[in-house]
């Protein structure tokens, strides 16, 4: 029994006694914000809803379950979560040490700006790259993500390292790349179709 009934809570409590106004309600308010998560996950929109259709259709067969210890939000995208695990086949391996400091603040102001970061984010291995989105895409907490991952925050902490390394290579490698294709355009007195210099300056700030 949680200490404080949200606005949502009192709605599930609703639900419960048979109030179909107040599930209509709940499924306005988190069927967009499941649908983008989803939809982040996926990267692909009719997926996205198909998943989110049998999300929502868990979540009603299992609402009594709901306890209030997470948010609805976060009890949501745990379901949403497992249902894009069950269809792609992941499992949650606990992989590289845990403890790892969350420096997220330092680093996505700095890898937001680079030009190549959704190619290099849908290039992540899937576990790194779901919960790469879950924190910083969907701007969750760390603890939210343990929640729906169904993993140790330290886990967390350690894939997003891990994922940020692989950012960085690839990022690197195509800065590279592109410096590679300005120096042939230039010894060969063409032009080039690149983004240049900037895309360079800006992506290598995330070293």
């Amino acid at each position: 029994m949680p200490s404080i009934w949200t606005g949502d809570q009192r709605l599930v409590k609703r639900a419960l006694s048979g109030d179909k106004a107040a599930g209509e309600l709940l499924v306005s308010r988190h069927y967009p914000g499941v649908v983008l998560f989803l939809l982040h996950l996926t990267g692909r929109r009719d997926e996205a809803e198909e998943l989110a259709q049998d999300v929502f259709i868990k979540a009603w067969q299992h609402l009594h379950t709901f306890a209030g210890r997470a948010s609805l939000r976060t009890w949501l995208r745990q379901i949403a979560y497992r249902e894009f695990a069950s269809r792609r086949s992941l499992t949650n391996a606990v992989e590289l040490e845990e403890g790892v400091h969350d420096s997220r603040s330092d680093f996505v102001g700095r890898v937001l700006d680079a030009l190549a970061i959704e190619r290099a984010i849908s290039n992540l291995p899937e576990l790194l790259r779901v919960t790469f989105v879950i924190c910083h895409i969907q701007e969750m907490s760390v603890r939210e993500a343990s929640t729906i991952l169904g993993i140790p925050q330290g886990t967390v902490l350690s894939r997003l390292a891990s994922a940020r390394e692989h950012l960085k290579r690839q990022l690197v490698m195509r800065d590279i790349s592109t410096a590679a294709s300005i120096t042939t355009s230039i010894d060969t007195g063409k032009s080039s179709n690149s983004e240049g210099p900037l895309t360079y300056e800006m992506s290598k700030t995330i070293l």
